[in-house]
């Protein structure tokens, strides 16, 4: 049987680990926190006792590979799904939005647009209009070397549209300001996280803490498919025969775990540090 030695216990991990498990492969799963999840986790507040997770974290009707994480992990369950969405004007105004019962997608979300909150007329023609360019192009790899705020400009986006409506959504999807962020990812967001399927765009919540979810049923679910976790275990090195990766050194040892495949779901800029000591 061939072995995976996957290093980063987070989502990432979790889900490469039940996947290659599902396979045949035997798997071990490194994680130097005391607990899986990553970022997907929570703490212990010392004054209330409470469980608080390190920030929110939801899912979305687009995101199949999670719901198929969720639903393998028996997790699924613990997570509401609405698929009625809230926003808010510039003025306050309260404004629902839910996807039309008759209308197929794209044309199922025409009321985001349409009561989409704080934009004049014009400034939704201009939305249209670019949506419609964003529809047609095709998700290659060269968009992520374009920027997604020269082709609102092109598309002939007002600043007001910009602000009120691009911005709101791509900072709230991917955490960055329109410049920093390339097309394709833009288009991935309106496209695949809106557009493509009829709940593509609905949200879903998790109704228990993330250290349960994550760090206790899906690791324990894990387990009991006979994967082999390690927590409290950070890699020092990675171990090389010529230019292929065959294992990895831990902090807390000498010794090399091998593995005939090797994954890295760790944060990319730790890599240097880990070929290079």
């Amino acid at each position: 049987m061939q072995k995976a030695l996957i290093l980063g216990g987070g989502l990432a991990g979790m889900a490469t680990a039940l996947q290659l498990r599902k396979v045949g492969l035997q798997v071990e799963l490194w994680e130097s926190r005391s607990r899986l999840g990553g970022r997907a986790g929570s703490f212990v507040d010392q004054a209330t006792g409470h469980t608080v997770d390190y920030c929110q974290h939801v899912g979305m009707g687009c995101c199949t590979h999670l719901l198929d994480f969720l639903n393998e992990t028996k997790t699924l369950s613990a997570w509401r799904r609405h698929s009625t969405l809230h926003f808010y004007g510039p003025k306050g105004d309260h404004v629902p939005l839910k996807a039309s019962q008759f209308l197929p997608p794209p044309l199922h979300l025409q009321k985001l647009l349409l009561g989409w909150p704080g934009l004049a007329i014009k400034q939704r023609i201009e939305v249209a209009r670019a949506v419609h360019k964003l529809i047609r192009l095709e998700p290659t790899k060269e968009l992520d070397r374009q920027s997604a705020l020269e082709f609102l400009i092109q598309a002939r986006q007002s600043p007001g549209t910009m602000e009120r409506f691009w911005s709101t959504i791509i900072v709230s999807a991917l955490g960055e300001s329109l410049e920093n962020v390339a097309l394709g990812p833009m288009r991935k967001v309106i496209v695949e996280g809106f557009l493509a399927s009829r709940s593509a765009y609905e949200v879903l919540i998790p109704e228990q803490p993330l250290r349960q979810l994550f760090g206790e049923k899906a690791a324990r679910e894990l387990q009991d498919r006979g994967i082999e976790i390690h927590t409290n275990r950070s890699v020092r090195r990675l171990v090389f025969e010529g230019e292929r990766c065959v294992g990895a050194m831990s902090s807390h040892s000498d010794g090399v775990s091998q593995g005939d495949i090797v994954v890295l779901t760790i944060p990319w800029f730790h890599l240097h540090s880990l070929t290079n000591s």
